[in-house]
């Protein structure tokens, strides 16, 4: 989730509201572009507890959606507290996985290895071993950044067979083993093998973020080895593939 949405980035309010009448968990209620005026609602007319402690921390990530990291943890603590009180640890998992994107966006890399270790441990616990794999590939973001390019690679390639349906999640996770070779082990052939598997899974599935990425990264490489007419063409590809997303948009 890391790699793909930073788990906790990119909702809306508006998106959550909807995502939830989707879903049957609300009733009826005018949307509001402000999460805050939504929270009451959220939080309070929901009857069901596993949907209100979901309600609850989508609300975390709409804040950290908002960058307001401060909510986005009283909202994820709230969760995990009402998730722990009603023994659904299962449901506590989603919010410590919040609490450690957060913790990564602020830098905080061993706070959020805690985070990671314990929502994948709680995933694994309740048997959800794709989305324990899931986790595992944002622990494995943390190693990255500290360094640790062994410990990254291994949780990758630990995650790989149980990511192996989720194309998004798929797609960068080859993305970041392109970069652990590039980039820890100066493996550029290595590099490019994975690059170019992150490339065919996200020009499948249409994966724009990801596909940037992994061309820019396997373009660094050609420059790298002074390939400069590999390069070009790489341009015109990804230069191909924007354009086809922008006029299918």
């Amino acid at each position: 989730e890391l790699f793909v949405r930073l788990a906790s980035g990119d909702i809306s309010s508006v998106q959550i509201i909807s995502r939830l009448k989707n879903e049957g968990h609300l009733i009826t209620k005018e949307v509001s572009h402000k999460p805050k005026e939504n929270e009451d609602y959220l939080s309070k007319k929901q009857n069901n507890l596993e949907k209100e402690i979901k309600c609850i921390a989508l609300l975390g990530d709409s804040y950290a959606g908002q960058s307001d990291f401060s909510l986005a943890i009283s909202f994820y603590i709230a969760a995990i507290k009402k998730a722990e009180a009603n023994n659904r640890p299962d449901l506590a998992a989603k919010s410590y996985n919040g609490l450690g994107v957060v913790a990564y966006q602020r830098g905080d890399y061993e706070k959020a290895k805690q985070y990671f270790l314990q929502a994948a441990q709680l995933k694994l616990d309740a048997g959800l071993v794709d989305h324990y794999a899931m986790i595992m590939t944002n622990l494995s973001g943390v190693f990255f950044s500290l360094g640790k390019y062994d410990e990254a690679l291994f949780h990758l390639q630990q995650a790989l067979p149980e990511i192996a349906s989720h194309d998004a999640v798929l797609a960068a996770a080859y993305n970041s083993i392109g970069s652990i070779y590039q980039m820890g082990y100066q493996q550029l052939d290595s590099a490019q093998y994975y690059y170019n598997r992150s490339i065919e899974v996200s020009e499948k599935g249409g994966f724009k973020d990801v596909l940037i990425s992994a061309y820019h990264n396997q373009g660094e490489i050609y420059l790298q080895q002074k390939n400069f007419n590999a390069g070009i063409s790489l341009l015109k590809k990804l230069f191909l593939f924007l354009h086809i997303i922008f006029f299918n948009s």
